[in-house]
């Protein structure tokens, strides 16, 4: 039913909403300027009722408040004893509602005390129908009377006590307006969401309580406070009764009475800039305390370690944690403190473990740290070297690396060259930088050693570090990367050419050559780029008979693919003739169809190169030693001698093999090989 409650802006101006109560054959709802919901609008009619069975001199009105959470609002209320209506104890009672969408345009209570106005019975009450026009141009800051808060030392007990001793108060006092300046003062200091929970009522002629539990504050008279002390019940948290000789104003919240009394300053402001709707009133004491430690010397130390031992989980006191260590756009809490200072702080502190480098942006203001200002992101690179770094210092020190350009990684390596390998033992994940690898420069074998060396590196690391080890090109360490990280490294080699169009170096091809099991199972994992199989056919070529028994489908969609564009298209053939004369599966003379004529050719024309002829000539048969130089003879009998040993129909030859020249040079070859001439007679 919140929306019942409607909030209107315009400019400076937001509308808030008034209800009256009063006698008409029985207390009730009177005016109002909005529809209330059938919740709200039974508390509203309790609340808004004589506070007792009988009305005490000096208690002839008073101001409750509490909450309308059913509509998300807060009720601040006036009630007035009402003589001349025909029946004892009558009273009227104007309510003001406050949205809390509203809470944070009232600076001071001040501003919503003035619209109260007591009705009387001669005058229409049509004027509680229309809704009220807060203006928030002008907050008004100090308009309580300061002659009844003067009392500082009491000011300071009411505060102690509320915010110290979190018990229900009772104050014993003359009148209602004794401490309604100083209550409407504690009010007006609280950040909007501590508003919406705070009860209180300057005019109790018996206890009174919402939801069951009682107001946190209720002025009582003299003669009634022993009464209500005895019916107000919290549970285990006793009623406190004041004014009490034995309670004194505890200084650990002297900046908040201060406040207090002068209407507002820069403790309210802290207070609103770091608060949010999970903070609570326990949290009001710590946050005096994180106060005044602000502008002292070594101050982000100083609060680090105050506010560890206050909010030790990550989680809590969120928004102050963030104002103070991170970098919202509320102004500098930290006086002189500059950004390095700060980060330093966090990156060494033993109390890590009440922050959030993700909320604190630890990471993002270190790259932001190297680009603009590189000569604090150095000093803090250096200071950070030195230092027993924790987890959130790791996460600086992961941004300034990923935010250094290659100008300033190599003046920190060449100012601190000791430090780099001992970083990369502390957090293997920097070792994913490339450019902190090619700062490394001749130093790149030591800081090889403190990663490999390394157990239990995450995947994403090992992942991290073989792209490092590429893009810096240092892949002279990748066949001890391969052999100490196995398939996760060979991957992401395979990963990392595949995504740069098949780009992959000799000294890659060769330190994968060792592992063409494991690179097949990568081929195969999934549909892979044409351009990323034959960069891999160049490494798993030369060992054909390690995957003959494997799809040679891969292969001859990827030459289909890109046929006409490859740099070096006989390679790719004479790899297909490799398989087919290992009979690969599903289809060899399909493979004897897109490559035999071409490095047969390249053969005759003396174009084949010995790279493309080295995949061949293990499967070819020899020849006489005065013939041996003839390829094309040797091309044609082993292609004969796979139709013999293979048993496929010779009537394929003529089905593979275009060239007519091509099939009569095949029929004489065959009479040389052993079963070739039956094999004649089946071509004929």
């Amino acid at each position: 039913m919140a929306n019942s409650l409607k909030v209107f802006e315009v400019g400076s101006q937001t509308t808030v909403h008034q209800t009256l109560h009063g006698y008409s054959e029985g207390h009730r709802l009177l005016e109002s300027s909005f529809m209330l919901p059938d919740e709200a609008a039974r508390l509203m009619l309790r609340m808004s009722d004589l506070s007792g069975s009988r009305v005490v001199s000096g208690f002839d009105d008073y101001i409750t408040g509490y909450p309308l959470s059913s509509i998300d609002a807060y009720v601040l209320a006036k009630t007035w004893y009402a003589s001349e209506l025909p029946r004892p104890g009558c009273v009227w009672t104007h309510s003001i509602v406050i949205p809390a969408s509203v809470m944070s345009s009232i600076f001071s209570l001040t501003s919503v005390v003035n619209f109260f106005k007591r009705p009387t019975v001669s005058i229409d009450h049509v004027q509680y129908k229309q809704s009220l026009i807060l203006d928030k141009s002008g907050s008004e800051r100090s308009a309580f009377d300061r002659a009844q808060i003067d009392d500082e030392i009491s000011l300071g007990s009411l505060f102690w006590a509320y915010y110290g001793l979190k018990r229900p108060i009772i104050l014993t006092a003359k009148t209602s307006t004794e401490f309604e300046s100083s209550i409407l003062a504690l009010w007006s200091q609280q950040w909007p969401k501590l508003r919406l929970q705070f009860t209180f009522c300057t005019g109790s002629l018996s206890a009174r309580s919402i939801a069951g539990r009682p107001l946190n504050i209720q002025c009582v008279p003299t003669t009634s406070a022993r009464d209500v002390l005895r019916e107000t019940q919290d549970g285990d948290a006793k009623p406190l009764l004041l004014p009490s000789d034995d309670l004194a104003q505890s200084q650990s919240i002297s900046p908040a009475v201060i406040d207090a009394m002068h209407g507002g300053g820069p403790f309210r402001h802290f207070l609103w800039a770091v608060t949010d709707d999970s903070s609570t009133a326990a949290d009001f004491v710590p946050l005096v305390s994180v106060f005044e430690a602000l502008g002292k010397p070594f101050a982000a130390k100083v609060l680090i370690s105050l506010v560890a031992q206050f909010f030790p989980t990550p989680i809590t006191a969120h928004r102050l944690k963030s104002v103070l260590f991170g970098n919202m756009p509320i102004g500098s809490l930290l006086g002189n403190e500059n950004e390095q200072d700060i980060l330093l702080s966090l990156a060494t502190t033993n109390d890590y473990q009440s922050f959030d480098a993700e909320a604190l942006s630890l990471r993002e203001r270190g790259e932001n740290l190297c680009r603009q200002n590189p000569e604090s992101a150095s000093w803090l690179l250096a200071e950070l070297f030195r230092s027993s770094v924790n987890p959130l210092g790791e996460e600086v020190l992961a941004g300034l690396i990923a935010g250094m350009d290659l100008e300033l990684a190599r003046k920190v390596t060449a100012e601190h060259p000791q430090f780099l390998p001992s970083l990369f033992r502390a957090n293997p994940s920097l070792a994913s930088s490339s450019q902190l690898w090619v700062a490394g420069r001749d130093r790149k074998r030591e800081l090889f050693e403190s990663v490999v060396t390394q157990d239990r590196l995450a995947p994403v690391q090992i992942g991290g570090i073989v792209s490092a080890l590429l893009e810096s090109e240092s892949d002279t360490f990748l066949r001890e990367a391969f052999e100490r990280w196995g398939q996760m490294a060979i991957f992401q080699a395979l990963d990392w050419a595949e995504a740069r169009g098949g780009k992959m170096s000799e000294t890659c091809r060769r330190a994968l050559a060792f592992h063409v099991p494991i690179v097949m199972d990568w081929v195969e994992e999934t549909t892979r780029s044409p351009e990323s199989l034959v960069a891999v056919a160049h490494v798993v070529a030369p060992y054909s008979h390690l995957i003959a028994k494997r799809d040679s489908a891969i292969w001859l969609q990827a030459f289909r693919n890109l046929r006409g564009n490859l740099k070096d298209g006989t390679y790719m053939c004479a790899f297909l003739l490799a398989l087919a004369f290992r009979n690969a599966p599903p289809s060899p003379l399909e493979l004897v169809a897109e490559s035999f004529e071409p490095v047969h050719e390249s053969a005759k024309e003396q174009r084949l190169s010995d790279e493309a002829w080295w995949l061949v000539e293990p499967l070819v048969p020899q020849l006489s030693w005065w013939k041996g130089w003839d390829k094309c003879e040797r091309l044609r009998r082993g292609l004969v001698l796979a139709f013999v040993r293979y048993r496929w129909p010779a009537s394929e030859l003529r089905l593979r093999i275009k060239d007519n020249q091509l099939l009569k040079d095949l029929y004489r070859s065959a009479y040389e090989v052993e079963g070739g001439r039956e094999f004649q007679r089946d071509m004929e």
